[in-house]
């Protein structure tokens, strides 16, 4: 009598996969998508990070970073990489909500509170990977988000900005928008009043 052949019983394995790249929501929904085509299920994710269930006999991790790689993102393996771009993804994540969520008014401790590190060593070592400080860079996103919020939101006035962005007055603001923009906020809101002018305004020179 023939003896029949068991199929073999699928395993699956979970792992944390840290993830250069991820810089809005709608980077999770393309993740989320093109993993599933090559039957990698993310069971959770968030900027930077994603939890995934695959079998490793059928998938392995380079053909999950040929993945990411398509669609620009990036596998970070190496430890202390993977720390500077989880304070990156904490720094972007908080400016991105500050229109509905007030920043934190000390980023550092948020910083070491999340990460579970000393403020200093996770300074030094983002420093060493990035050649700027994490007080620069937060410097220089909070600019950006001042620049969106005066393009997209009319309603905002400057006083309102500076609370949302926890700027100490708007002088400061002004101070450090020109700092790094080398324009004055008075000429970037001119500037956008041009861009806006009604196509009846426009005229042929």
């Amino acid at each position: 009598m023939q003896q029949r052949v068991k199929p073999n019983k699928k395993t699956s394995v979970v792992k944390v996969l840290y993830i250069k790249g991820m810089v809005c929501t709608r980077c999770i929904k393309v993740l989320h998508d093109e993993l599933l085509k090559i039957h990698v299920k993310a069971k959770s994710a968030k900027l930077g990070r994603a939890v995934v269930e695959f079998d490793p006999n059928d998938i392995d991790i380079t053909r999950i970073q040929t993945v990411l790689r398509k669609n620009g993102f990036e596998l970070i393996t190496d430890r202390d990489q993977q720390l500077v771009d989880q304070i990156k993804t904490l720094i972007l994540d908080a400016i991105s909500r500050s229109g509905d969520e007030q920043l934190p008014k000390r980023f550092s401790d948020k910083i070491a509170k999340e990460l579970g590190f000393n403020y200093s060593h996770l300074s030094r070592m983002f420093t060493h990977y990035e050649r700027i400080t994490i007080e620069k860079y937060i410097i220089l996103h909070k600019v950006e988000k001042v620049k969106e919020l005066l393009e997209y939101d009319d309603h905002l006035n400057l006083s309102e900005i500076v609370q949302k962005l926890n700027y100490s007055s708007v002088s400061h603001l002004s101070k450090q928008f020109k700092e790094v923009t080398g324009i004055s906020l008075r000429d970037y809101k001119s500037f956008l009043k041009h861009l806006r002018k009604p196509l009846d305004y426009l005229r042929m020179k």
